[in-house]
């Protein structure tokens, strides 16, 4: 059996949406957004809309110990996540019926992406450098004088 989960929001503020990347079909909203998990690059949601869920048993797979069905854009077909069926060991924010979502897919309201590939790099303590300027701008060099010209007599 499938799902088909759609609906139409109009007390939501557009601003507040979670959309497809490729269709920008409305997906989900901030407010359901509990968290990121795996590297930042999967996002919990407790509800999500306008998705096909494939939950009938031909579709449902083993993933980690957990029972798992993949969730479609009803518009694109993109794969987007999955929705946990059985979760054996359930965690704070891994549990049944909550949805993994893979950030790569979403976006936030004007196409802001939802993940920075840049971001994900080895080591998760490091921090983009939020420099001001392309990476060849160089500051101008307040020298005096000629490169070869030095104090022969430096105060003693």
């Amino acid at each position: 059996m499938e799902r088909l989960f759609t609906v139409e929001n109009d007390q939501v503020r557009g601003e507040d949406f979670i959309h497809c990347n490729v269709c920008k079909t409305r997906i989900g909203t901030t407010e359901d957004h509990i968290e990121n998990i795996q590297n930042e690059t999967t996002g919990v949601l407790s509800k999500v809309f306008n998705v096909q869920v494939l939950d009938d048993h031909k579709y449902v797979e083993q993933d980690s110990g957990n029972t798992v069905a993949d969730i479609y854009c009803v518009k694109c077909g993109m794969l987007l996540g999955l929705k946990l069926i059985t979760v054996p060991r359930q965690t704070l924010y891994v549990r049944e019926g909550r949805f993994l979502m893979k950030l790569n897919k979403l976006v936030y309201w004007g196409d802001v992406p939802m993940f920075f590939e840049e971001y994900n790099i080895e080591h998760d303590d490091q921090v983009p450098n939020n420099q001001v300027g392309g990476v060849n701008d160089q500051v101008p060099n307040n020298q005096v004088g000629d490169a070869d010209e030095h104090d022969h007599n430096p105060a003693i």
